[in-house]
């Protein structure tokens, strides 16, 4: 497993993450950077595989609600509940305006949480 080489910041409200290809909801933002992010999630989910991931986010960062992105799952660790898993994503493909969004929202969570 590669580490990490940004700190990732908190999501302090809820931003929930979807497979585009299917429409489901993979689980709820943990935290993010522009690298990669965590989610809580109550899905089996497959480690190794690429994900069409769409972030839904509860503002507008540069004129859009949705941030689009590929993503390969890394790991998948049970949490202290059994209906819920930690799951860490490493971002394989984003457009210069996703990345401006995920960097608006990383900016925007650190004021929340300061």
């Amino acid at each position: 497993m590669e580490k990490r080489q940004l700190l990732r910041t908190e999501a302090i409200q809820p931003v929930n993450v979807y497979d585009t290809l299917s429409g489901d909801c993979l689980g709820a933002l943990v935290n993010i950077s522009t690298e990669g992010f965590m989610l809580i999630t109550t899905k089996p989910l497959p480690v190794s595989r690429l994900y069409q991931c769409q972030i839904k986010i509860s503002f507008t960062a540069g004129g859009k609600d949705t941030i689009d992105l590929a993503a390969e799952l890394l790991w998948l660790k049970g949490s202290n509940t059994p209906e819920h898993s930690w799951a860490g994503f490493q971002v394989i493909d984003i457009s210069e305006h996703g990345l401006r969004q995920v960097q608006q929202l990383v900016e925007l969570l650190e004021q929340k949480t300061a």
